[in-house]
């Protein structure tokens, strides 16, 4: 017996030990012939089944395309299709969705995870500017000095750096080993 039968087998058995303690325990009790019988047709099933025949099945089915067409949705749903519609063209070039097609979906993913990081690297930057105004402004109204300022920037590529250190710009050499280290 294969080690995926064996796993099948070792799952029927806790799944009956369940059904039978079920049925002990009075939550329905059944004849114990047609417990029987339906232990062997599962146990049938489960001699026929073939999990790799399966996934190769369904994986070789063709890609099923589904154009977004806003007309065919509910009126309620129409500015949503529109929505998606756009979307689809703006990241893929095109609002034909490829359902089961793998290739096409990891593309999707890929293009939806370029975008993801450069919204990210955007808000960033403007986060910093925002930071760099903010002390411009109080540096101009003379709350704090122009060495207060480079103090805190350099704080904070410091935290950064040890907190993330492949964000940091400046590579060295290890000697020992020869290797390129980030520090």
């Amino acid at each position: 017996m294969s080690k995926s039968n064996r796993f099948r087998h070792a799952n029927l058995g806790i799944f009956l030990r369940e059904r039978k303690s079920s049925v002990d325990s009075g939550a329905k009790e059944e004849d114990p012939e047609l417990q029987k019988k339906h232990q062997e047709i599962i146990m049938n099933l489960l001699k026929d089944y073939d999990q790799e025949e399966t996934e190769r099945r369904y994986r070789s089915h063709s890609p099923y395309e589904f154009k977004i067409d806003p007309q065919s949705f509910s009126i309620d749903c129409e500015e949503q299709a529109r929505k998606h519609q756009r979307r689809m063209i703006q990241l893929m070039g095109s609002d034909v969705l490829r359902l089961r097609d793998s290739e096409y979906t990891a593309e999707l993913t890929r293009r939806l995870d370029i975008e993801y990081k450069e919204k990210l690297a955007q808000k960033e930057r403007d986060l910093a500017e925002g930071e760099r105004q903010r002390l411009r402004h109080l540096m101009m109204e003379g709350l704090i000095d122009s060495i207060d300022i480079y103090d805190k920037e350099e704080r904070s590529r410091k935290k950064q750096s040890q907190q993330c250190p492949w964000r940091a710009s400046s590579k060295s050499i290890d000697k020992s080993d020869h290797t390129h280290r980030v520090r």
